[in-house]
Order: C-alpha cells, then sequence, then structure tokens
C-alpha cells in the first residue's frame, strides 16, 4: 500500500516536472519568437518598410455642361505590417472653393480595398474649370509589435471639371452676341455722326455765330458706361441682366439717332440758308453791274449812286455780323435796294422809249432809215442819235438826254464771300470691343481668368515642379514607398502657392487629355517615379514596379515623365526638385538630352561625386546592385556624369553635414564634399545623425531642418 502510495507521488512529480519544462520551453520559444519578431520589424522599420497607400481613380478628368453631373470613384489600397494598424483620413476637397466636402476617419486591419464615389456637380454659370482633390493620410500606430516612425503616408490625385455652358445658353449667347454687334455698330455710326456734327458746328460758326446745339455730348458718351456694364455682364455670362440692359441701350440710341438727324437737318438748313445769302448778294452785284449801263436820267444816276453806296456798306457790315437773323435782315434791305433802283430805272426807260417811239417817223424821213424800229437798249439809240447829231438839228434835245447820262458812277466793291461746305469724309470711329467671355479658375477661394495666353503659358513662374524621390534603400520596399519623401515638402510648398496635384507616374500620364492642367494659374508640384513602368498590350496598359535597372535607364524614364507633365500643363519647361539619387537621375538626363525642356535643378542630399565606404556595402546588401554599382564612387557612370558636359542651367545643391562617418563629415549617406559641385549654387544644412535617424533622410523634415525648406522656395523663386 505504502509502495503504491510512493509511485503513484513520483509519477505525479515527474509529471509536473515534465509540465514546468514543457511550460517553460513553450515561454522560452515564445519570448525567442517575440524578440526575433521585433528584431525583424524593426530592422524593416529602419530600411523604411513602413505603410503602403496607393490610391487609384476610375477617372480624372470631366467636362460638364452647366447642369451637369459626374461621379468620380476612387479605390483605396492599404498595406501595413501584419502586426500594425493603420489610422486613416480621407478628405475630398473642392479647392476652387476651399471647401471640404467630405472627410472621414477609419482604421485600416485588412488588405481589403475601399471605395468611394463623389458626384460632381456643374452648377456654376459660365466657362472654366474647377480642381478637387482626394487626399488619403495613413500612418502606423506604434506598438509591442509594430514598430513605426509615425509619420503619415500621403496619396493625392488631383481632379480637373472643365465646365460649359448648355445648349440653351449657348443659343442665348449667340443670339445676344448678334445683338451686341448691331447696337456697338450703331453706336459706332451715332459717334461719327456725332464728329461730323461737331465738325460741321465749328464749320458754320466760322461764318456766323450759332447756337449750342440741341444735344449732349456727355449724355452720349455716357453710353461707354452702358456698354461696360453689358460687357462686364457679357463676360460673366449674366445673360438674364444683360437682355433687360440691351433694351435700354437700344432705345437710348435710338432717341440719339433720331435727335441726331434732326440735328442734322437743322444744320443743312442753317448751311443753305446762309449759301443762298450768298448767291442773293452776288446776284445783287451782277445787277448792279447791268443796271450801270442803264442808267435813264439824272435822277436815276443819283439814286444809283447811292443804293452803290448802301451795297458797298451793308456787304461789309454783312461779313462782320455774326447773327445769322442780321445778315439776312441786311441781304434783304440790299436786295430791295436793288430792286427799288431797277424799279425806278425801269420806268424811267419806259418813258424815254415812248419819247423815242414818237420821233421814229421824223428819223426816217430824215435818215432815210427807220432807226427804232424796236428799242432794245438805249446804249444804241443814243450811238445812232450821236451818228446823225449833225443831220438832225432837231434831235439835240435827245442826245443832250444821253449825254446827260454819261456821268461819273461810284465803283461797285468787289467781293470774295465763301459758301459753307461741309467735309463729307467721316472721321474712323473705333468700334466698341467688348472681350471675349473669360473662362474662370478658382483656387482656394480666389477667382481670375483662367491661364489661355502664350505669355501665361510661357512663364517662367508658372512651369510645373517635378519632385524626383531617391534611391530605395531595401529593394523589397514598395516603390510608392519612395514617394514618401517629398510629402512635407510638398505640403508646404502648396502653402506658398504650389499647387498640389498628386502624383504621376508613366502609368498614370495617359489618363489626362492634353494641357488639361495649363488653364491652372498656379505652378503645379507632382511628385514622379522613376520605379515605373508600363506594359503595353492590343487593349490595355499594365503598370509594374521596375527597382532592378541602372541610372540611364532612369534618365530615360525621367525623360518620359517631363514629356508627360509638359502634355498635361502645356508648359515648355520644368523645373526638378531631385533628392539623393533621384539628383543624378537628372543630371544624367540633361547631359543626354540636353536642357531645352529642363528650367532649373535643385539637388538635395545628393552624392554628386558617389558613395564611399560602409555607405557602399550597406547599399550592396539592402539596395538594387545596378543602382549601387552606379553610385560607387569609382564607378564608371560616376566619371561620365562629372567629367562629362556640365549643365548651364541654373543649379542649386542642398548639401547636408554634421555627422561624423566612417571617411569624414557628411550627412549620414553621402560625405559634404562629395556633394558639393563647384558649378553650383551650394547650400549647406547643419544637422546630426542620432536615435536610428540619418540627416540624409531627415533633410526632408522641414519641422526639424526648416533651411532645407527656404533653400528649395528661394531656389524656385530666383
Amino acid at each position: 500500500m505504502k509502495k503504491n502510495k510512493k509511485e503513484d507521488f513520483r509519477s505525479r512529480k515527474v509529471k509536473k516536472r515534465r509540465i514546468i519544462i514543457v511550460t517553460s520551453l513553450f515561454l522560452g520559444i515564445i519570448i525567442v519568437s517575440l524578440f526575433s519578431t521585433q528584431l525583424a520589424l524593426y530592422l524593416n522599420f529602419l530600411i523604411g518598410n513602413d505603410v503602403v497607400v496607393k490610391l487609384e481613380a476610375d477617372k480624372h478628368h470631366l467636362y460638364l455642361n452647366h447642369s451637369e453631373e459626374g461621379v468620380i470613384k476612387f479605390e483605396e489600397f492599404i498595406t501595413t505590417n501584419p502586426f500594425c494598424s493603420a489610422e486613416c483620413e480621407y478628405k475630398f476637397i473642392d479647392i476652387s472653393n476651399n471647401e471640404v466636402i467630405e472627410t472621414n476617419n477609419f482604421i485600416s486591419e485588412k488588405l481589403t480595398p475601399l471605395h468611394k464615389e463623389f458626384t460632381i456637380k456643374a452648377d456654376k454659370l459660365g466657362v472654366g474649370q474647377k480642381l478637387y482633390r482626394f487626399d488619403l493620410n495613413c500612418l502606423s500606430k506604434k506598438t509591442l509589435l509594430c514598430h513605426t516612425n509615425e509619420k503619415p503616408s500621403t496619396k493625392s490625385i488631383l481632379i480637373t471639371v472643365n465646365y460649359d455652358l448648355n445648349e440653351e445658353e449657348q443659343n442665348l449667347k449667340t443670339d445676344i452676341n448678334k445683338k451686341l454687334d448691331e447696337l456697338s455698330f450703331r453706336l459706332g455710326n451715332l459717334k461719327r455722326e456725332e464728329k461730323k456734327i461737331e465738325k460741321e458746328f465749328y464749320t458754320i460758326n466760322k461764318f456766323f455765330i450759332l447756337e449750342k446745339l440741341d444735344y449732349s455730348k456727355e449724355e452720349l458718351y455716357q453710353l461707354d458706361d452702358s456698354f461696360k456694364k453689358l460687357d462686364l455682364l457679357w463676360i460673366n455670362y449674366d445673360y438674364s441682366s444683360m437682355k433687360e440692359e440691351l433694351i435700354e441701350v437700344k432705345q437710348s440710341i435710338e432717341e440719339y439717332e433720331k435727335l441726331f438727324e434732326d440735328v442734322n437737318n437743322s444744320l443743312f438748313s442753317y448751311k443753305e440758308t446762309y449759301n443762298s445769302l450768298i448767291d442773293s448778294i452776288y446776284d445783287s452785284k451782277n445787277d448792279l453791274e447791268i443796271l450801270k449801263n442803264q442808267i435813264s436820267s439824272d435822277n436815276i444816276s443819283i439814286e444809283f449812286n447811292k443804293t452803290i453806296s448802301y451795297y458797298n456798306n451793308l456787304t461789309y457790315i454783312f461779313l462782320e455780323e455774326k447773327s445769322l437773323e442780321k445778315k439776312t435782315e441786311i441781304v434783304n434791305i440790299i436786295l430791295s435796294k436793288v430792286n427799288n433802283i431797277k424799279k425806278k430805272n425801269d420806268e424811267e426807260l419806259l418813258k424815254l422809249s415812248s419819247y423815242l417811239y414818237e420821233k421814229r417817223e421824223e428819223l426816217c424821213l430824215l435818215t432815210g432809215e427807220c432807226l427804232f424800229t424796236n428799242v432794245s437798249s438805249l446804249n444804241e439809240t443814243c450811238s445812232e442819235l450821236s451818228r446823225i447829231k449833225s443831220k438832225l438839228e432837231e434831235v439835240d434835245k435827245i442826245v443832250k438826254l444821253c449825254d446827260n447820262i454819261e456821268q461819273d458812277n461810284i465803283k461797285i466793291k468787289e467781293i470774295n464771300f465763301s459758301k459753307i461746305n461741309f467735309d463729307e469724309n467721316l472721321e474712323e470711329i473705333e468700334l466698341f470691343k467688348y472681350g471675349e467671355p473669360k473662362k474662370e479658375c478658382c483656387i482656394f477661394g480666389v477667382c481670375e481668368e483662367c491661364c489661355t495666353s502664350q505669355e501665361c503659358k510661357n512663364n517662367p513662374e508658372l512651369y510645373p515642379v517635378i519632385l524626383l524621390h531617391g534611391h530605395a534603400f531595401n529593394e523589397e520596399v514598395s516603390a510608392d514607398y519612395s514617394l514618401e519623401w517629398f510629402n512635407g515638402i510638398q505640403n508646404r510648398l502648396e502653402s506658398d502657392g504650389y499647387l498640389n496635384a498628386g502624383t504621376v507616374t508613366l502609368y498614370t500620364g495617359f489618363d489626362y487629355p492634353q494641357g488639361v492642367l495649363s488653364l491652372i494659374t498656379r505652378p503645379i508640384t507632382k511628385k514622379v517615379s522613376y520605379y515605373f513602368d508600363v506594359v503595353k498590350d492590343s487593349e490595355d496598359y499594365t503598370m509594374v514596379q521596375t527597382k532592378s535597372q541602372n541610372i540611364d535607364t532612369y534618365s530615360i524614364k525621367l525623360k518620359e515623365l517631363i514629356d508627360i507633365v509638359k502634355y498635361q500643363t502645356d508648359k515648355p519647361k520644368v523645373n526638378i526638385v531631385a533628392f539623393s539619387m533621384g539628383g543624378l537621375v537628372a543630371r544624367r538626363y540633361l547631359q543626354i538630352f540636353g536642357e531645352n525642356e529642363v528650367n532649373k535643378l535643385i539637388l538635395i542630399g545628393t552624392p554628386n561625386k558617389g558613395i564611399k565606404g560602409e555607405v557602399t556595402d550597406y547599399c550592396n546588401l539592402f539596395g538594387e546592385k545596378l543602382e549601387c554599382d552606379d553610385m560607387d564612387s569609382k564607378s564608371l557612370f560616376i566619371n561620365k556624369l562629372n567629367t562629362g558636359k556640365q549643365p548651364s542651367i541654373p543649379i542649386y545643391n542642398i548639401i547636408g553635414t554634421g555627422c561624423q562617418m566612417e571617411l569624414g563629415i557628411g550627412d549620414g549617406v553621402v560625405l559634404e564634399k562629395d556633394a558639393k559641385l563647384h558649378y553650383a549654387n551650394n547650400f549647406v544644412v547643419e544637422g546630426e545623425c542620432n536615435n536610428n535617424r540619418l540627416l540624409h533622410i531627415e533633410l526632408g523634415n522641414i519641422d526639424n531642418y526648416p533651411n532645407s525648406y527656404k533653400f528649395i522656395l528661394e531656389s524656385l523663386k530666383e
């Protein structure tokens, strides 16, 4: 019995010991596993394997007529470490109106893609472009098994919406356009008439003083203000207000057309009246010239001389008189005087003719001729009487009558009076030119005319900015992660006037029509990546990640990316801001393809003379071999890059220093002396490497190193 008890006790003890041993072993395995996992995850963090965000849209651009709607669909892919979760926030922003349409926070723990869609309506009347953007920000939260820098991974997609008038509005615009043309032409005619009237008024006033014309020139030219108002309504597409204003303007023009017709008739009447007075003066002079050879008696001769005196004096007074009414009175007096003497002379001539008629029989008997069969001229009669004077003593009395009228008369004054003649050549008047309705582009609530002119397109201040990433230290990390380095810089640039237009790859470049970003009135920034390529089949394009190529190949891809950005923006050149190896890619691009398409190049932390020592070893351990081989300071690539033709465009070079490295001072990856370029504007940023943070990477942390951003902004603005 006791024996059995001892065996049971021993058995339980062994069993308990086994349980303890097994438990200890199990706990040991767990601890080792946890430590190994932590170590592995921490290593992943150090080499850049944090949360990766991908964002896609089914379309990047919409064309909508007024009141039409379009739908944009977004798909979000968020990849994290298996032991991490990502806290994410998305925003759909109306950039034009500076409004957040929708925002939300969520936690992503699965690989299931998220979907969002938004309906966009062209609710603004007119023609222009609106901008929207979908921003997605995610960051991993640090836990025991999740090592992360807790910096957000960001993706943005810019959506452009070109809006236009609908069919009904287009027809209304055409109709109003015709009416504007017609009224503009009629206003031009009125202005020509006004200039003509003004000239004729001035011409008339050289001959006599005319009272003020019965219209207001100021009121006429106030129609210009009405047309300016119409122009403002026109360029702002306010057609309903224009219809009312056009009616008022048309009425005003019709009133002036009637008024000018009356004024023209009045001026013509004044001219004709004055010119008829001149005709009367000349007619009176001619009458007097004729009459002086037909004086019938001494009394008439005296009266005739008085009439000439009146005529001479009155014509002088006529010239001096400034009133048409007075001039008319003077001419009427002249006509009265001349007509009066003509009448008296005719009466005397009639008496003399009667007397001669009585004596004609006697003259016929004496001379054997009938001299006075018909008396048509007193002079002729007198001449005949003189001829027969020696034979006809009885006609002495008649001859004496003739002799008596041969007296000296007062000379009629010579006159040279001009008539009023109007210049029929109308002055050319430039018609009112109303502006073409402007395309409106608004950014963050500030609206202005879209960039449509060549002057705007060629403005260097509006050249797009390409943000070119550096070497991916870990070849296993998604190429998307390389784009994250510029997040802080791109966001800060937006606050300084450079619109964040997201990312462009060789794949996304096909999603935009040509020039779709050309209307934007600010320079844009686009992150670009040479780590993606496109495989094209007969029906579609497929994007592939290519991180195993040399820098020459990347420079060829950069050429394609620059072409895409130029294609989208219609700008002749770009500015490049390049980090680390991206600077070598950009410099090689300039050597191969030239400088015609690049305005300036800004380098940040670029190993311009290559990498050395342990940095080369680490690069070969974790990085892509071809890239690392090219960046080696002893490589043929670095030699060709620095001995070949150097660029003549402005080069700005931001260099990090302050970290003690194996072979000298630098930014933890690039030695200061190997970053400098003798032909560049070199800027040095002092810093340090600590807490597993390399200054080389931290140069993009503009909160900690504000001088980095300061040099970038100053270089872009210069």
